[in-house]
């Protein structure tokens, strides 16, 4: 996170939202003890009544629509850079196709497939392609 010690923008961004609010209601106030007459007066003390409201609405929309939109980008891109390793070819292949199936053999007949289940797997795998 960023530091943010000594920057005016939050203290400023939330002083005019209080002089908007506090505008409005005056502008208000002011139309309904008939101080001020003209149709402009409630529409301009709703409009600086509602700044903040839509401020914080559009806040609102925006983190939604980053949730989503960006956390989609930024999972495909995970996926284009984490892609699964090939598949090993040659004798180290056919080693561990051979043990695999071992395991499932074994395991098939039990309920319980694992690797603990077979001999070969605990030889080491550089072993086991020598041989």
């Amino acid at each position: 996170m960023e530091n943010r010690q000594g920057d005016l923008m939050i203290p400023l961004i939330s002083a005019l939202f209080c002089l908007s609010v506090i505008s409005g209601g005056i502008l208000l106030c002011l139309w309904l003890l008939n101080q001020i007459q003209g149709n402009w007066v409630p529409i301009t003390a709703l409009i600086l009544t509602g700044i903040p409201w839509v401020f914080w609405f559009v806040i609102y929309i925006y983190t939604i629509a980053k949730y989503f939109l960006f956390d989609e980008i930024k999972n495909s891109r995970r996926q284009s850079h984490s892609r699964p390793p090939s598949a090993p070819s040659g004798a180290g292949a056919a080693t561990t196709t051979k043990m695999s199936e071992v395991a499932m053999e074994e395991g098939s007949g039990k309920g319980d497939i694992s690797v603990a289940s077979s001999k070969e797997c605990e030889v080491p795998l550089a072993l086991s392609a020598a041989s």
